[in-house]
Order: C-alpha cells, then sequence, then structure tokens
C-alpha cells in the first residue's frame, strides 16, 4: 500500500535562489574570455545542470510504502526498510530540526537533523516539507516521515503492529 507523500513545500525564495545559482553557472561558463580553459567550459555546466538534475530527482523519489511486515521509504540512495516488529509511531510536536548532513534543498529534506524534541538528539528525516511529521522509531534510529494524511498513516502502522508512543 503505498501512502501519498505530503505535497512539496519549500522557501519560494531559496527556490528562485538555486535556480538562479545555476542558471548564473551555465551563463558564466558561456561568457568568451581571454585565457579560458575549454575544460572548464564545458565541465561548469554539465556539472551545474547534473547538480540540478539530482536534487530535482531526489524529491520525486521519496516514498512511503506498506508492504507485508515492513515499512520501506523510499529515497533517491535506495530503499530502507522497517520491520513493524518492534516499531513505535507518534505525531510529531515541532517541525524539522537543522538539517547536519544530507539534503536540504527545497521539497526535499533527507538526511541527519538536529531534533532537540520530543526527548530525542537526532532523528534521520525523509520529508518533502517542514512540518506535520510522523516519528516512527525501531531500535536505537527514528525517522521523522511526512505524508500527506498523518493520521491515518498512524492509524495504518497501528493496524499493522506498530506500537504508538505517548
Amino acid at each position: 500500500m503505498n501512502i501519498p507523500v505530503a505535497p512539496r513545500q519549500g522557501q519560494k525564495g531559496l527556490q528562485m535562489i538555486t535556480l538562479l545559482s545555476v542558471a548564473v553557472t551555465v551563463i558564466s561558463a558561456l561568457i568568451p574570455g581571454s585565457g579560458q580553459n575549454l575544460v572548464v567550459v564545458r565541465l561548469l555546466p554539465a556539472l551545474a545542470i547534473s547538480l540540478a538534475l539530482v536534487f530535482w530527482l531526489a524529491s520525486r523519489r521519496l516514498s512511503y510504502t506498506l508492504a507485508d511486515g515492513q515499512l520501506i521509504i523510499g529515497k533517491l540512495t535506495g530503499p530502507v526498510r522497517w520491520p513493524y516488529a518492534g516499531m513505535t509511531v507518534r505525531r510529531a510536536s515541532r517541525g524539522l530540526g537543522l538539517n547536519m548532513g544530507g539534503t536540504g534543498v527545497p521539497g526535499d529534506d533527507s538526511g541527519n537533523s538536529a531534533y532537540g524534541g520530543d526527548g530525542l538528539n537526532h532523528v534521520q528525516v525523509a520529508a518533502s516539507k517542514p512540518s506535520g511529521g510522523v516519528l516512527v522509531s525501531g531500535g536505537s534510529r527514528t525517522n521523522d516521515l511526512i505524508p500527506a494524511d498523518a493520521e491515518a498513516f498512524v492509524h495504518s502502522l497501528i493496524a499493522r503492529g506498530a506500537q504508538v508512543r505517548a
């Protein structure tokens, strides 16, 4: 069962700065100048466009799937599989914390986050917007996931054996 991810949400200003920086990099490499290295002229725009594509694809690979016996979190770097056995779930009391590693582009927050709430110091994040999350814990790690309908997601996990944590 696929769980819809919350619609992408990010700061419009940051999105524009990201697009503008890619455009400036491509244009500056194409402006003729004295003594420009041909490799740099071709490599710089290709690198900028490649990075933009990776960030664009990263947010589109994000998915949450409830399969037989496990929650599967789809990410650009590959799926993360969590068995329902021993899983605890609860609504997050705050938004995402400070991104300490991974991606933090508008519409795709993925990686480690300094959380500082709900009795947690850090969480793994796989989200498309900065708030409205569900904390899913198992073993020594906790993920902050942000589905389109957080309440339905929590109830689906409970129905599959996850425990509610207050």
